[in-house]
């Protein structure tokens, strides 16, 4: 019985402390409502940001710096739960209703940034681009079509980002394979780059070859996500599961030059 009690209570003490941190500066301690038409404010200078390519100079911006002064920690996370962006990376059928209704299809080496209502918003990326060498060691969707030349390698990097007032979680799979004439050769799958900031922790992570060594494969990426922390392999919060694939099929070949397509998918 006194286990039993004292699990209950560490369980407890964990998820009291998921509502509980230091890392903003907040002039009230109170439970303040966020202005809504403020937070699409900042989250358009935000936005504006992520276009350009400039993520790390985010959290120096002036709406930000006021918007974490004027709200704690706290209230921001517990806002951020709310928000169309994170909600569809917890709720597949949010995803769904949400985000496979826009034109999702992305040119080579182009990104896509699905915009919601309330300001928040997810970037989806595919990027496709020739590799030197094998690196041996070391349902939302995009397609693709790219020219390449037979025996050459290839690196295919499928991106997602969920945005609120930070960036809270970025998953990628990554497919590097060679490309021939009458086949394409999967030699290497990973996550680098898959990162998730507080109070969302990104897991469990597995990359895997699902077809290879025909005219057209695949490659998946398996994401735990968990909306609170990871202790000992167990997550303490309410956890979601994600699949990212990317298909690469031979469209066409003429001599040495091969059309090939890529197609990214979420599930």
């Amino acid at each position: 019985m006194f286990k039993k009690i004292l699990n209950i209570l560490i369980v407890t003490s964990l998820l009291l402390v998921l509502g509980v941190g230091n890392a903003f500066a907040a002039e009230n301690s109170g439970t303040t409502e966020i202005n809504k038409e403020e937070y699409k404010a900042m989250m358009e200078a935000v936005k504006d940001k992520v276009k350009q390519g400039k993520e790390d100079e985010v959290e120096n911006l002036p709406e930000v710096i006021d918007f974490k002064e004027k709200y704690t920690e706290n209230e921001i996370n517990e806002f951020v739960k709310t928000t169309d962006a994170f909600k569809s990376a917890f709720d597949q059928e949010i995803a769904s209703n949400e985000i496979k209704s826009e034109d999702l299809e992305i040119g080579m080496n182009e990104e896509k940034i699905v915009e919601f209502e309330d300001g928040s918003f997810v970037v989806i990326s595919d990027t496709t681009e020739e590799e030197l060498k094998p690196v041996k060691d070391g349902m939302i969707s995009t397609m693709a079509t790219h020219t390449g030349t037979a025996g050459k390698n290839y690196k295919t990097d499928y991106k997602q980002q969920w945005w609120g007032v930070y960036l809270a979680m970025e998953a990628h799979l990554i497919t590097r394979y060679t490309v021939y004439k009458d086949k394409i050769t999967i030699y290497d799958t990973d996550h680098a780059g898959t990162k998730a900031i507080f109070p969302t922790t990104v897991d469990a992570i597995t990359t895997s070859v699902v077809s290879n060594n025909k005219k057209s494969v695949q490659s998946k990426g398996n994401y735990r996500k968990t909306n609170g922390v990871v202790i000992g392999s167990q997550p303490i919060g309410y956890v979601t599961y994600h699949t990212l694939r990317t298909t690469i099929s031979i469209s066409s070949v003429s001599g040495s030059t091969v059309k090939f397509t890529t197609k990214s998918t979420t599930e």
